[in-house]
């Protein structure tokens, strides 16, 4: 009876052991599934910064200018963007042209905050996509403060790429004076360049 008992206690004591194995099996797997899933992921990440490259920026103006009446729609409005947007008197538009550095595929990017203001509720879905290597021009009604340039404006974007994974990217921008271009009577482009 005794040996019976002993038999019985040696297959518990197995069976707990071929259990801690298989949970141990089980943790390493998921383990390594999600370090694989986090490595493949940063394979695609997209750097968006904005492009200090004259021809760039030229080619942006050029279009801008070229197609104005198609570009006023698109402009951004900042959380006190009601009163610029609705001013009689000569307005301030700043250019940032974002680049997608990275090699992901084309991500889709939504402004949210510059500097201390937040993008108004009315654009806040509003998304740009870019390719890899690809640039587009933001166009944002700005506020006086922020067209200093000594200025340096942090810039917060939302980014999603094809698999629908977002990220959200930080940059700091400032204002390059020398670079205003005044697009009519009413609108002048202020290009800002990344710090």
């Amino acid at each position: 009876m005794k040996q019976i008992f002993d038999t019985i206690a040696q297959a518990e004591m197995l069976g707990f052991a071929f259990l801690v194995i298989a949970a141990m099996v089980i943790c390493v797997a998921v383990i390594f599934f999600f370090v694989l899933i986090v490595i493949l992921d940063k394979k695609n990440i997209p750097v968006l910064r904005p492009v200090r490259e004259p021809d760039i920026l030229k080619k942006h103006i050029l279009d801008i200018k070229s197609n104005f009446p198609a570009h006023v729609n698109n402009i951004l409005s900042l959380d006190e963007g009601k009163d610029l947007r609705n001013s009689n008197g000569p307005m301030d538009i700043a250019l940032i042209v974002l680049k997608n550095y990275g090699n992901s595929s084309a991500v889709d990017i939504q402004v949210t905050n510059i500097g201390d203001y937040t993008v108004e509720e009315d654009f806040s879905n509003k998304f740009i996509s870019l390719q890899p290597g690809e640039s587009s021009a933001i166009l944002v009604y700005i506020p006086k403060d922020l067209l200093s340039s000594v200025k340096v404006s942090a810039v917060k974007l939302k980014s999603k790429n094809y698999s629908n994974s977002s990220r959200t990217e930080r940059f700091s921008i400032i204002s390059d004076s020398d670079l205003a271009y005044q697009v009519n009577e009413k609108y002048t482009l202020h290009p800002f360049i990344q710090m």
